[in-house]
């Protein structure tokens, strides 16, 4: 799902579903990492880059069928049709999508792998 806007800007799309699922809050320094990783993307990528954070709460249903679509889009269909979404949402975050695709799961990826991966993408 890679967008054209206005002439030549080619935008790519990173959905981002960060941990806290759990609500234990034991994963706070990770998240930290995460978001300071996605604040350095923006600075460093501008509008080359739609960066979507997935929320949970009210929005959890939505969120997870999201989240099917994307493991469905990467090959992973069978976890979809057998209703892991959500134990997979749980075990795997967080994870990190490009353009639909699964791209990081477990850990938050260093800053060049990010960085290539987005490249590629263009």
């Amino acid at each position: 799902m890679v967008h054209v806007k206005g002439e030549n800007m080619v935008q790519v799309l990173l959905e981002v579903f960060p941990t806290g699922l759990c609500g234990c809050g034991r994963r706070r320094e990770e998240n930290e990492k995460l978001f300071a990783l996605l604040r350095e993307t923006k600075k460093d990528f501008g509008e080359r880059v739609e960066i979507r954070v997935a929320e949970y709460g009210e929005k959890l249903l939505e969120t997870q069928k999201r989240l099917a679509e994307i493991l469905e889009a990467s090959g992973k269909k069978r976890v979809v049709e057998m209703g892991l979404g959500p134990q997979v949402m749980r075990s795997l975050i967080p994870i990190i999508a490009i353009n639909g695709k699964i791209a990081f799961v477990t850990s938050v990826p260093g800053k060049e792998e990010l960085y290539e991966r987005i490249r590629a993408a263009f």
